[in-house]
């Protein structure tokens, strides 16, 4: 007897995806505009959208420490710069001459002097959300009924010598 059930038709589930994009200004010292700087994307899936800007919007505050701790890092002190360029061209400066490693130290100097300023905000904007819906349906399940056979034998193993 073979008997098969597919269920119901199907059930509707949605999934909402917020995200936001973090980025912070700071402003040189040089007296020029504020520039903004793309820091982090932030998002965070839920069934609902009110779930999903909820987890955002407790994500989206700590991108925002995280992007005024990075924007001081980078713009507010010389000597961070400094170290950040040192690193990247250890390999470089290793083998250079003399007059190349000056060449490459100036040039740090005044690049880190050119990036050095004050960081004033970091922003985030209202969340963008897409919520999309899928349909759910369920795999039929078979039941099958076992028909009669001769009843299984014994092993009699105990009484073998």
């Amino acid at each position: 007897f073979l008997a098969a059930s597919l269920g119901s038709a199907g059930r509707v589930t949605a999934e909402t995806r917020c995200s936001t994009d973090i980025s912070y200004k700071w402003r040189p010292k040089e007296g020029q505009d504020d520039i903004s700087v793309m820091f982090q994307v932030v998002f965070y899936s839920a069934q609902t959208e009110d779930d999903a800007k909820a987890e955002l919007g407790m994500r989206a505050k700590q991108a925002q420490q995280r992007g005024m701790v990075e924007c001081r890092r980078l713009h507010e002190t010389t000597a961070d710069c400094l170290v950040q360029r040192y690193r990247s061209a250890e390999s470089s400066l290793a083998s250079s001459s003399f007059a190349t490693r000056r060449a490459l130290e100036q040039s740090f100097i005044e690049d880190c002097k050119r990036s050095v300023g004050t960081c004033s905000v970091v922003e985030i904007p209202p969340p963008v959300c897409i919520t999309t819906k899928v349909e759910v349906t369920p795999t039929p399940t078979v039941a099958v009924e076992p028909t009669p056979a001769e009843p299984e034998k014994k092993d009699k193993k105990k009484g073998k010598k």
